[in-house]
């Protein structure tokens, strides 16, 4: 059977002899590498630095969720009426009805309409600016947890760790090849 493509014919024989190269050279590749005591306490170290990133994530998680039910707890008692506002529902309204009380006009409406809407926007703009200061002391801490977890003597050891564990293997595996 052939395959054609827009320019190069494949059989069906050649694309399993070069799947099996591939893979032949996929698990030589793998053998040398995990053969690598340094590659293996690589793995083992990146296991444990991770567990540790991941503890710190969670421990965030959960100050941050806890500082937020502390939060929402006083603005749901902030917002509880008084014993006396919720004692004047019972009672009828003072003075009977108000036929003397005549409806806003549209000026004043309009003037009220203007001044919330003028409201809106400052906090709108004060909310941004709020948000851009967050974003950028989140940004800030970030880089400065990771410059404690990877600081430049671990990043150089990194590097230094796996260029034993690639230095030896290139020669093998391209001798192999």
């Amino acid at each position: 059977m052939t395959v054609d493509s827009p320019d190069v014919p494949v059989s069906k024989g050649t694309v399993k002899k070069d799947s099996k190269k591939a893979l032949k050279q996929l698990k030589t590749l793998g053998e040398l590498i995990y053969s690598n005591s340094e590659f293996r306490k690589l793995l083992a170290d990146a296991n444990v630095l991770f567990g540790d990133i991941f503890a710190d994530a969670a421990q965030k998680g959960a100050d941050m969720a806890a500082e937020a039910a502390h939060q929402s707890a006083d603005m749901a008692e902030n917002q509880r009426p008084s014993q006396q506002e919720l004692d004047g529902i019972n009672k009828p309204a003072d003075g009977g009805t108000q036929k003397d009380k005549k409806p806003p006009s549209a000026d004043e409406v309009k003037d009220q309409a203007d001044k919330t809407g003028k409201e809106a926007k400052k906090k709108g703009q004060d909310l941004k600016k709020s948000a851009q200061k967050k974003g950028k002391k989140s940004r800030d801490e970030v880089q400065e947890y990771l410059s404690q977890k990877f600081p430049k003597q671990r990043q150089d050891a990194i590097v230094n760790r796996l260029k034993k564990v690639v230095t030896p293997v290139r020669p093998k595996v391209n001798g192999s090849w």
